[in-house]
């Protein structure tokens, strides 16, 4: 019973995320930029459209179907509207602007050995890439590493692994879950708005949000396609205009063939203690897969590229850049309350050359 209420939830989300998705590309395709002048009567059409269905629906109960046609004509009113409201600069936070300018500040007092891995260090936790070589930045391009620059899931998804481990002393009782839910978010959401907020660090957001909400409502069975279609329409809710954004089209195609693909791939490879090894590098390999056939066709249209060895580069790159994020993150912390862990600095050191030897190798290739 509880599985049949899971496909029902599911399909619902599905069946409303994707008409209200399709319904901003619309609106946002039949309102280029600067062309304003058409928005009053596709304004109107599109209101009248909607009144008269939602009155029409709430008369009797009616198919699902038509109240994907609700969101459809929702999307596409978002869509139409984009461009023509803004929001006022004096509502932009400012207080986790400061502490990226204080941080990225703490990364630059340290005395690294080279001016490549504080560039690095700057560019992989605070999307601050001014200090990045040109040559440096060809490097994470030609070797497929260029959604390691883009601040996304990988990033905050190490934050997120990071807080659970700190707050874990709080226990397991529900009140405990709770405060830590709330301080997990309450940090992420702040560790978005300190990088700018992009798309993909927002859908990142969303995630973590919807997750830590379903951990309180077990009954609801929340899987990742519910959060990935309730994440997707509160996020064009909010931003319908994201949809334009490269960022927001490669994290979202990135995780949906996660989300859909990933796991018949990963029933393939045969199950047994002894295979444990090989199977966590079939699951990579099988991720890279995912990700790059889901995103390669885009890809292709905007800059006519197409990584060779994306898996090589996923497979020892992303660890080596985990890896360098978590000791850099733990330096800066330690440097500013002023300690000196020479140790720690030196793993971090290695740690960001050897990510730029693995990349300029895999390059050479």
């Amino acid at each position: 019973m509880e599985d049949f209420k899971s496909k029902r939830t599911d399909k619902g989300i599905m069946e409303l995320s994707l008409p209200f998705a399709l319904g901003v590309a619309l609106g946002c395709a039949l309102m280029p930029s600067g062309r304003q002048d058409a928005f009053p009567t596709l304004c109107l059409i599109c209101s009248t459209a909607l009144g008269a269905l939602i009155l029409w629906c709430m008369r009797k109960k009616r198919p699902l179907g038509a109240y994907a046609l609700c969101f459809l004509l929702a999307g596409l009113l978002s869509g139409l509207s984009v461009g023509i409201s803004t929001i006022p600069s004096a509502l932009e936070p400012r207080l986790p602007e400061k502490a990226r300018l204080s941080f990225i500040s703490g990364i630059e007092e340290i005395d690294w050995s080279s001016e490549e891995l504080p560039a690095l260090a700057k560019a992989l936790l605070c999307a601050d890439k001014s200090g990045l070589s040109k040559d440096l930045q060809q490097t994470f391009r030609d070797a497929g590493a260029s959604h390691l620059l883009a601040l996304s899931g990988l990033h905050l998804g190490l934050i997120y692994s990071i807080l659970q481990f700190l707050l874990s002393p709080l226990g397991g009782f529900r009140v405990s879950r709770l405060l830590r839910g709330i301080l997990t978010v309450g940090l992420s959401l702040f560790y978005t708005l300190m990088c700018g907020a992009s798309d993909s660090l927002v859908r990142a957001l969303l995630f973590i949000i919807l997750s830590e909400i379903s951990k309180f409502f077990p009954s609801r069975m929340a899987r990742r396609r519910d959060i990935l279609c309730a994440a997707l329409l509160i996020q064009l809710c909010i931003r319908p205009g994201s949809i334009r954004s490269l960022s927001f089209q490669l994290s979202y195609l990135a995780v949906a063939s996660i989300v859909f693909v990933l796991p018949t791939l990963q029933e393939i490879y045969p199950r047994g203690k002894r295979h444990e090894l090989g199977k966590k590098v079939w699951d990579a390999a099988c991720t890279a897969i995912c990700c790059q056939a889901a995103t390669a066709p885009l890809l292709w249209v905007k800059f006519r590229t197409f990584p060779k060895y994306f898996i090589l580069t996923n497979l020892l790159a992303v660890g080596v850049c985990e890896l360098f994020l978590m000791c850099s993150l733990a330096l800066t912390a330690l440097s500013g309350l002023g300690w000196k862990a020479h140790i720690l600095k030196s793993l971090t050191e290695a740690l960001g050359e050897g990510l730029i030897f693995i990349l300029e190798t895999i390059c050479s290739l």
